[in-house]
């Protein structure tokens, strides 16, 4: 008799539920997010006999302790199992019993939690911290464009990025607009120069630009205490940044796919690295390329119901796995025959550029999970070759 376990985790302890196949409730208790909370879960688990388990959390280290004994896991997003919710109360000894509830339905929402290798889990994690500075860099650099636009808009004009470590030096050195006033062409030339800068011809002309008449703040004083501070962190992030980007890489090149994923025009190494941590190694986790297609995002929704018909933008998918395939779609146009043609295509249908690249996106999915089943290389005579034979069937 198989029993089914829902787990509503939080932060310090979790809620589990232990459904019969009739549906009579076995077991109802909390555990602590602790060792010894875990080990009262496990000899739960190991008293019955056979286990099937669903939780709201892909990872963490109660999935990871499930994991580790061989245990049956899967996985259901929190939006969609809030769905099934009967009425407004929201309880965790609720939500444990609703999820075990829809383990016993076999709802097709439930997916089973498949592992990828240690080293692509090492990858993902290095991929977030990754993109999580970039994004406090973006932030922090939005605030600093805020502060210099109250004393110091020439710099603007002298340098359009704020984030590089040109910039920060240079408002390092010269704080306020007289400071980069008062300073002498060949001072100018030995800070350009110091810093390895390669159009030297221009600085004359950002020389010229100093020197203009500028409207000037007359409490600056607090503008520019704190524009130092976010320089000051600033240069830490650009350079953490830079480091986590040479880190990812190092430990995509790794892995055993990265000369398969790197064999797709317009995909970098950096851009490899994040769909390879999105999508992962073990060929379970996608049953088939529309499956694959629906985690990213790439196909709408369609809604049939009588006569009514609405095909819509799909919300529910891996948002950050959405984007990768976007931006690759957009730089293999440049660099892929049948791309190019097929998105000018979606254009002469009356579809809007977002539309024609996720349309576009769509069709790489589709590659992608094919030849990932197989491990072939990617031939692009071959792909415009299957192109013109599925024309010619539909003609």
């Amino acid at each position: 008799m198989t029993t089914f376990i829902g787990i509503d985790w939080a932060d310090k302890k979790h809620d589990i539920c232990a459904l019969s196949p009739k549906g009579d409730v076995l077991a109802e208790f909390i555990i602590p997010d602790t060792a010894e909370g875990f080990e009262q879960l496990q000899i739960f688990l190991t008293s019955q006999v056979q286990v099937e388990i669903l939780i709201e959390k892909p990872n963490g280290l109660i999935v990871e302790f499930l994991l580790q004994r061989g245990w049956y896991v899967k996985v259901i997003s929190p939006s969609v199992s809030a769905s099934h919710r009967p009425r407004r109360s929201k309880t965790d000894r609720g939500d444990a019993y609703l999820l075990a509830n829809l383990l016993r339905m076999n709802d097709p929402d439930c997916h089973l939690i498949n592992q990828d290798s240690t080293l692509v889990q090492e990858l993902r994690q290095i991929v977030d911290a990754h993109a999580n500075l970039q994004r406090e860099k973006q932030r922090l650099t939005l605030q600093l464009r805020y502060s210099l636009k109250q004393y110091y808009p020439v710099i603007f004009d002298i340098f359009p990025k704020l984030s590089t470590k040109l910039t920060l030096n240079f408002l390092e050195t010269y704080p306020t607009p007289q400071n980069a006033k008062d300073a002498s062409l060949e001072g100018l030339r030995c800070f350009f120069k110091s810093h390895a800068y390669t159009y030297m011809d221009r600085v004359p002309h950002k020389y010229e630009q100093l020197q203009r008449a500028s409207i000037q703040a007359e409490g600056q004083n607090g503008f520019v205490i704190r524009t130092r501070s976010m320089i000051r962190i600033l240069k830490v992030l650009v350079e953490e940044v830079k480091a986590l980007e040479r880190c990812v890489i190092k430990h995509f090149l790794q892995h055993p796919d990265a000369d398969w994923w790197l064999q797709f025009p317009g995909l970098g190494k950096l851009n490899a690295a994040r769909l390879l941590s999105r999508i992962g190694d073990n060929r379970e986790n996608f049953k088939s390329a529309d499956h694959l297609r629906a985690v990213a995002g790439t196909v709408p929704i369609t809604r049939h119901s009588g006569k009514r018909k609405q095909v819509l933008f799909r919300q529910q998918c891996s948002h950050s796995l959405r984007k990768l395939m976007f931006d690759f779609a957009m730089k293999s146009k440049s660099q892929c025959q049948w791309a190019e043609k097929y998105f000018a295509s979606q254009l002469d249908r009356g579809h809007t550029k977002p539309r024609a690249y996720r349309a576009l996106a769509n069709c790489w999915a589709g590659i992608f999970w094919k030849l990932w089943q197989t491990h072939d290389r990617y031939d692009e005579a071959i792909h415009m070759t299957n192109q013109r034979r599925a024309l010619t069937k539909s003609a």
